[in-house]
């Protein structure tokens, strides 16, 4: 949906409900304040330093603490889908922190637990877990191994 699209979306919801003026402009504000994946977002230049928004590859966006020898160190990446990642990285890859999905739900923890080196009991198998932490989900909230599947 392009912005123009999401514009006249949010001018009809807009007249839907009865909202005045300043409702439609506060809610196009916040509609074009977020981050979106357009093609003039500069590529990240990790040269072991901080990084304003800028685009990762071709389907992340990344503002925080990286290097070109380790990659994602420490910052929030945003994913084409509307899921985004803040917390830790390790070789690249989620460590800990809080991965939001476009729904709200949430899984906060350590991520890719595998090589970690825990010990766990007989029957647990780490190579199919990937997270032990909270997930909220709606308002049911769980704590624990997780492994997910698409």
């Amino acid at each position: 949906m392009s912005q123009i699209e999401l514009f006249l979306e949010v001018e009809a919801r807009c007249k839907l409900y009865n909202l005045n003026k300043i409702h439609l402009i506060l809610s196009l504000v916040l509609l074009f304040s977020f981050p979106n994946f357009a093609e003039d977002i500069k590529a990240c230049n990790c040269t072991d330093g901080f990084v304003e928004y800028c685009k990762y590859d071709d389907s992340r966006n990344f503002i925080g603490f990286c290097s070109e020898e380790k990659g994602r160190q420490i910052g929030k990446t945003f994913y084409q889908d509307g899921v985004t990642f803040e917390g830790n990285y390790y070789d690249d890859l989620y460590s800990v922190g809080t991965m939001t999905w476009s729904n709200g739900n949430s899984l906060r923890g350590e991520f890719f637990v595998a090589n970690a080196g825990y010990k766990l009991e007989d029957g647990i198998d780490l190579n199919k877990i990937v997270a032990i932490g909270q997930r909220v989900e709606g308002t049911i909230t769980s704590r624990g191994f997780f492994e997910f599947s698409n």
